[in-house]
């Protein structure tokens, strides 16, 4: 039998071809049609499909989820405001408010207090408006 020359200019592509093509072969224990081989479990396949048919559902619109929840905007209401005291608060955290409604009550002996000082202020300034007309004469 005389060789082609491609075949015998490439030897290890011509083995690496032939033992490609033999183990692409069928060995000689082939196992007879219908016959199941020892490792084989009878019984349902490993991939199964069922069909079904085309159903509108609804699909709840409540999530259950873990994490933190913050506002989108923040009051900060402190204890005390430019030196007055807060007496009470009208709303808690997390309470639904509108519009005008009252949050928060300050003490009033500190309003009334500040009160005062500003009318003796405005009296001291009508006093001394009153002395400066009579010296200007």
């Amino acid at each position: 039998m005389k060789i082609p020359i491609v075949l015998s200019q490439y030897p290890v592509a011509t083995l690496a071809a032939v033992l490609l093509l033999g183990a692409c072969s069928p060995g000689t224990e082939q196992a007879a049609p219908g016959a199941a081989s020892e490792t084989e479990v009878p019984g349902k396949a490993s991939l199964s499909v069922e069909l079904a048919a085309v159903e509108e559902k609804t699909i709840p619109l409540t999530l259950s989820v873990n994490g933190s929840v913050a506002a989108w905007q923040e009051a900060v209401i402190g204890s005390q405001l430019n030196g007055v005291r807060i007496d009470s608060l009208r709303a808690e955290v997390g309470d639904v408010v509108k519009k005008g409604q009252t949050l928060a009550v300050f003490d009033q002996q500190t309003v009334n207090a500040d009160l005062a000082q500003a009318k003796a202020g405005v009296a001291e300034a009508q006093a001394l408006f009153e002395q400066a007309k009579l010296n200007a004469i």
